[in-house]
């Protein structure tokens, strides 16, 4: 008698619990517009423009999912479903609770949402943030902020930036359509980042501004550094890891490191993992790569050679 009353009890606290705190409860905004502070958390859905008027500033909390719903009004195959900030935005995730802005779609694919377009701004913040399957990511213009601890796959391009003052560092671009770091006339630090898989990793338009790229690994882009058409300068950059050094187009002076750098990623385990080995004992030490592959020794007492292009060991 005495455990099914505890049985009971335990369901009663149960439903009650769940009753007040639903599982899947999410904020929908749809073409709204924000006039004060607002603070995003747990899960929400956007479809069309949320704008973020002068004055006010949207605060996005740890471990949100913002879920962008694919609306295409006009037909030109573009989503408009995207954040407008004239005010501010402060997205500040943790390492072990990062925002992820991603598609809302079933079928997910690039350019379900359009942008974070963000004009006239002084001091956003984006830390510890994953973006997905946006046509054009950051789109800044006349702004300063800093992006740091982020992870951009399955975009379109990642980044467009205007006229503006950016501070990027530790952030993993991959596996995006266009371009990683596209900009033109920016004050940019751009450090400590890993580029790759991308199909142009750092692209600038029409003029270079004040740029400092150095310590970053560009490699396995399709074309890792390019100018546009309409630039006329030189593009120069400091120290960095590239590979394959002859795929740059464009009139680009850079200092290539013979190296790849360590730490070149944002603070998340998964970002690093790109496939595992089996050894029987421990691995001490970095390694060395050369001509695409990576030799290590192992405390079994063996020395491993791994193909970094098929991922095969022996």
């Amino acid at each position: 008698m005495r455990s099914g009353w505890i049985k009971i009890g335990l369901l009663t606290i149960f439903c009650h619990i769940f009753l007040i705190n639903p599982l899947h409860s999410e904020e929908i905004l749809k073409n709204q517009v924000i006039k004060k502070d607002k603070h995003l958390s747990g899960r929400v859905v956007i479809e069309g423009k949320l704008v973020v008027e002068k004055g006010a500033t949207l605060f996005i909390e740890p471990g949100t999912q913002v879920l962008f719903k694919y609306l295409d009004e006009d037909g030109d195959g573009i989503s408009e479903t995207s954040i407008w900030v004239y005010g501010n935005i402060i997205a500040r995730g943790k390492s072990d609770s990062r925002i992820l802005f991603t598609s809302h779609e079933k079928e997910k694919k690039w350019g379900d949402w359009k942008e974070i377009q963000i004009n006239h701004c002084k001091g956003f913040l984006f830390e510890h943030i994953e973006f997905q399957y946006s046509e054009y990511g950051l789109h800044v213009h006349f702004s300063d902020g800093v992006v740091k601890n982020c992870i951009f796959r399955y975009n379109n391009d990642c980044t467009r930036l205007g006229n503006s003052k950016m501070i990027f560092k530790k952030n993993l671009f991959e596996k995006n359509s266009g371009k990683a770091l596209n900009f033109t006339n920016c004050h940019i630090i751009f450090e400590d980042n890993l580029v790759r898989d991308n199909r142009e990793g750092i692209f600038v338009f029409e003029k270079r501004g004040d740029p400092r790229i150095k310590g970053n690994n560009i490699y396995n882009n399709f074309k890792n550094i390019k100018t546009g058409d309409f630039f006329k300068e030189t593009l120069i950059l400091e120290e960095n890891y590239v590979y394959p050094e002859d795929a740059i187009e464009g009139q680009i002076s850079v200092k290539f490191a013979s190296e790849p750098f360590y730490g070149c990623m944002p603070d998340h385990k998964e970002a690093y993992l790109i496939f595992s080995i089996k050894t029987d004992g421990f691995v001490d030490g970095k390694g060395t790569i050369k001509n695409d592959r990576f030799y290590f020794t192992s405390f079994d007492g063996h020395a491993y050679e791994a193909n970094l292009k098929s991922y095969d060991v022996r």
